[in-house]
């Protein structure tokens, strides 16, 4: 059947994630939020240059809360649970922290993207977007 325009696609099953996070539709697409639908972000980049060039200890805690996780709680999928330098668990996806932003109001917010990470010069902060939307 086909020719040279067809391709194959391989279907699977859509990855799990934890009993805790719900979708909420965005201008982005469907991404994932906390049981509130308050935005998930998870951090790429180098928080140390940040911390030492655009945003200190103090404005991070103010301004990104981690997404704590219980004694309990297992892996699933591509989301882990890692321990902080403050001895409390914390999720993570793809290996990278999670957090919700300060400034999201309403479930669907999702405007911590481009706060104190240097443009993307040291990373930042993106909400998961649930892939296929």
């Amino acid at each position: 059947v086909g020719g040279a325009d067809w391709t194959p696609i391989i279907v699977q099953p859509e990855m799990p994630s934890p009993a805790w996070t719900t979708l909420v539709k965005t201008d982005l697409g469907q991404i994932f939020a906390n049981e509130k639908g308050m935005t998930v972000y998870a951090f790429n980049g180098k928080l140390d240059q940040i911390k030492k060039l655009i945003c200190d200890d103090a404005c991070l805690d103010q301004a990104w809360i981690p997404v704590s996780a219980s004694a309990d709680s297992p892996p699933i999928g591509d989301w882990s649970v890692k321990k902080g330098e403050d001895g409390k668990r914390y999720w993570a996806y793809r290996g990278a922290p999670l957090f919700t932003f300060f400034k999201d109001k309403v479930p669907g917010d999702a405007i911590g993207g481009q706060y104190a990470s240097g443009v993307n010069i040291f990373g930042n902060w993106n909400p998961i977007v649930r892939i296929p939307y």
